[in-house]
């Protein structure tokens, strides 16, 4: 029973590594798109001054 809480343990640990490695480029991609985008939904009236300006 010890040693396969051990191996399940392991092996979770190695499935989240390996859904890391899998899905980082696309988690940075949305981070960006939601960095570039989400000010422009939320403050309209600030970036309509600002190219106005």
């Amino acid at each position: 029973m010890k040693g396969f809480s051990r191996f399940f343990k392991n092996d979770s640990t190695y499935m989240i590594r390996l859904l890391l490695q899998q899905y980082l480029p696309l988690i940075f991609v949305i981070v960006l798109f939601v960095i570039f985008k989400v000010p422009h939904l939320f403050l309209p009236h600030y970036w309509d001054r600002y190219i106005v300006l």
